[in-house]
């Protein structure tokens, strides 16, 4: 159950987290449609995105009428994950680990 504004505003993040993450890149418009909000929550989620370069916007795309629209991309590389696996065999300790982008795309191991 939801009980406050920000976990609205979480779940709506994640949202257009995991619409980004199956895609290229997308308009303001394009997420809204993809995700059900509207496009101003979509715009206030996206400039807060942008801002702390968890996403970034790309150079405007030149419409036939009206104002040119940014497109948006996610940046694999604003997190990334470490795991590490510990292993005790015989007597003998050992590590692994891997290293993903944001994406969850390995790019160490």
């Amino acid at each position: 159950m939801i009980n406050n504004t920000s976990e609205i505003k979480q779940l709506n993040q994640e949202k257009i987290r995991e619409i980004m993450l199956q895609h290229e890149q997308f308009t303001k418009a394009e997420i809204a449609q993809e995700t059900g909000l509207s496009v101003a929550t979509c715009s206030t989620i996206l400039n807060e995105m942008a801002q702390s370069r968890e996403i970034i916007k790309t150079e405007p795309i030149k419409a036939s009428v009206g104002r040119p629209a940014y497109q948006f991309v996610y940046n694999v590389n604003y997190q990334h994950v470490l795991i590490v696996a510990l292993r005790f065999d015989g007597g003998v300790t050992s590590a692994d680990y891997a290293v993903a982008d944001g994406a969850g795309r390995m790019i160490r191991h």
